[in-house]
C-alpha cells in the first residue's frame, strides 16, 4: 500500500505532531470526503506501508524528525513556485524554500526529491517572461538536489472560479503553453533535470515534456497494476491511499482546489487535535468505521538511494 500524505493538505508543514502520533500508534482514521460518516481505518505500520509520499510546500518541520521514519520508504513532492505572499500567503519565501529543499535533499538524496513547479498560471505580475526568469533561477538553485521537475497549468474548478477571477489569475492557453514549454524543457535539461507534465490535457511531448506519473516506480520502487481510479482521468499515478482532509491547509494559496472559503478553513483548524486518529475533529456516534484492505506490492529492487 502506498500512502499519500497528502494531496488534500500539507501534512509536513502543519500536522507533523499528528502524523508522527499516527505512525507511533500504527493506524489512522480518514473520513470519506463525500460521505461524512464513512470512516476508513488504515494501518500505518511498516509491514502494511510500501511507500510514503509527502506532498508539501514546506517540509522544514520534518527535518529534525526524519529519524522517526526509520523502517519506511518515502519520498517528497515539493512544490516551489515563488509566487509570493500575494498568491501564496502562508508559503515561505522562495529563498527559504530553496534552502529547505537543499537541506532535505542532503538528508534523503535527490532521487527522493521531486520539484513541482505547479500550477503555472498567468497573472499581471506573472506573464510568460516572468515565469521564464523565475524557472531558470529556481532550476539553477536546485541543480544537483533533484533530477525531476513536474509541471502543470492551473485548472479552473467551478468551486474556485470566482477566487481565481478575483485574483486576476488566468489559465495558460495553448499559445502560452507553446511559448513557455520549450523553455522549461531546455532549461531543466541544462541543469540535469527532466520535466514531466502532471495530468495535463495539452500534449506537450513535442516540446520534450512527456506526460508524467507523479507516483510511479521511479520514485517508489514498486510495481503495481493499473492507475489510481480516485484521481483525474489524465492522471497516471500508481494507486495510493490519501490520509489528509480538505479545507485544512493554512498556506491559503488563492488558486487552491482543496480549500473552499476562509470560514471553513478556520473552523477545521480549531477542530484539529494532534492526539485524534482523525486529522480534523473526532469520531461521532453516527460514524461507521471500515477497515481498509491492505495490498502489498512487488518491489522492483531499485528503491531510490
Amino acid at each position: 500500500m502506498i500512502i499519500s500524505a497528502s494531496r488534500r493538505t500539507d501534512i509536513p508543514a502543519f500536522y507533523g505532531d499528528w502524523f508522527f502520533n499516527r505512525l507511533r500508534d500504527g493506524s489512522v482514521l480518514v473520513r470519506n470526503p463525500v460521505c461524512f460518516h464513512q470512516v476508513s481505518h488504515i494501518p500505518l505500520n511498516p509491514d502494511a506501508v510500501d511507500f510514503l509520499v509527502f506532498w508539501t510546500k514546506n517540509p522544514a518541520p520534518f527535518l529534525s524528525r526524519l529519524d522517526l521514519l526509520q523502517g519506511y520508504d518515502y519520498g517528497f513532492q515539493y512544490t516551489i513556485t515563488g509566487y509570493g505572499r500575494c498568491l501564496e500567503p502562508g508559503v515561505p519565501s522562495r529563498e527559504e524554500s530553496v534552502e529547505t529543499f537543499r537541506a532535505l535533499s542532503r538528508r534523503v538524496g535527490p532521487q527522493r526529491m521531486i520539484w513541482r513547479y505547479d500550477p503555472i498560471l498567468l497573472h499581471p505580475d506573472w506573464p510568460v517572461q516572468a515565469h521564464r526568469e523565475n524557472f531558470r533561477e529556481l532550476a539553477e538553485a536546485l541543480a544537483g538536489f533533484t533530477h525531476r521537475c513536474v509541471i502543470s497549468f492551473v485548472d479552473v474548478y467551478p468551486s474556485g472560479a470566482k477566487a481565481l477571477a478575483n485574483a486576476d489569475i488566468l489559465t495558460a492557453g495553448p499559445e502560452s503553453a507553446a511559448e513557455l514549454a520549450p523553455f522549461l524543457s531546455e532549461t531543466a535539461a541544462r541543469f540535469c533535470m527532466t520535466v514531466e507534465a502532471c495530468a495535463e490535457v495539452q500534449d506537450l511531448s513535442r516540446f520534450g515534456i512527456r506526460p508524467g506519473h507523479c507516483i510511479d516506480p521511479s520514485l517508489t520502487g514498486i510495481l503495481s497494476k493499473g492507475k489510481d481510479r480516485n484521481q483525474r482521468k489524465s492522471c497516471g499515478c500508481q494507486p495510493s491511499v490519501d490520509i489528509g482532509a480538505y479545507h485544512s491547509c493554512a498556506h491559503r494559496c488563492v488558486y487552491c482546489y482543496a480549500n473552499h472559503g476562509e470560514a471553513r478553513l478556520k473552523a477545521n483548524l480549531k477542530l484539529h487535535d494532534p492526539s485524534s486518529p482523525l486529522l480534523i475533529g473526532c469520531l461521532t456516534p453516527d460514524d461507521k468505521i471500515i477497515r481498509r484492505h491492505v495490498t502489498r506490492w512487488q518491489h522492483t529492487g531499485s528503491l531510490p538511494d
